[in-house]
């Protein structure tokens, strides 16, 4: 599932609680442009298999961040919101548990903030 409009603040804290409190997996995508936090189920089976994506959440979505053209600084606040998530030390051993690529340092993400 695809969040295809701005969230509120609440909702945001909101989706950050949640996933932290069912520790589902989250992985992070910054490219040039755009940056967005993917969050995974837990699989079910008995073997370590990649769980489905079940929602992700793209930068632009975050409330109070204005578009990258009028904001400087809004791809790097977004980019850290997702960071908060996906680079806990939890995370990172749920990731490697399931199989999904391992992160790189937080630093990679944030290299084409301006």
């Amino acid at each position: 599932m695809l969040v295809s409009r701005s969230l509120t603040r609440k909702e945001w804290r909101d989706v950050k609680r949640f996933v932290g409190m069912h520790e589902f997996p989250c992985t992070i995508d910054a490219g040039q442009f755009m940056t967005a936090l993917h969050v995974f189920s837990h699989n079910d089976s008995f073997a370590p298999a990649k769980p489905p994506c079940i929602f992700y959440v793209e930068g632009r979505h975050l409330p109070d961040v204005r578009p990258r053209t009028e904001a400087p600084t809004g791809y790097a606040r977004r980019t850290k919101e997702f960071l908060a998530l996906t680079h806990t030390k939890r995370n990172k051993e749920l990731l490697k548990f399931y199989g999904i690529d391992e992160l790189e340092p937080a630093s990679y993400y944030l290299r084409n903030a301006p």
